[in-house]
């Protein structure tokens, strides 16, 4: 089960799971990036083991999400690779053809993956 933490340049350790995600083998939190701004950017496997993106904000609060067209059958899903200080995350998803692709270039986006605190 993966299991996501953020350390501190002093030493501390906070250790956190993002809403959804399953505690069986190959589920769990992935965090994969982390901006200027302290926001941890992810992906995490649910029960049915179909991935979904997160961010976790400075504070600790998370914003998961799925992407319009994704797979939600096992294996399928959204996979993050990357956050900027604007809160913008890219990545890619696996459809059920696992042939399409997300790309977050402003006016370039495949589809358009906004959260609730993005405006």
């Amino acid at each position: 089960m993966g299991h996501g933490f953020e350390r501190f340049a002093g030493g501390k350790l906070i250790e956190f799971a993002a809403p959804g995600a399953g505690t069986d083998a190959y589920q769990g939190t992935f965090p994969i990036s982390i901006n200027s701004g302290g926001e941890i950017a992810g992906s995490y496997v649910d029960a049915n083991n179909v991935m979904y993106g997160f961010v976790r904000a400075s504070g600790g609060k998370f914003t998961t999400f799925a992407v319009p067209g994704q797979g939600t059958d096992p294996g399928q899903g959204v996979v993050v690779n990357n956050n900027n200080p604007n809160g913008a995350v890219a990545g890619w998803y696996l459809d059920a053809i696992r042939a399409a692709r997300l790309r977050a270039r402003s006016g370039r986006h495949l589809h358009d993956v906004r959260c609730s605190r993005c405006g």
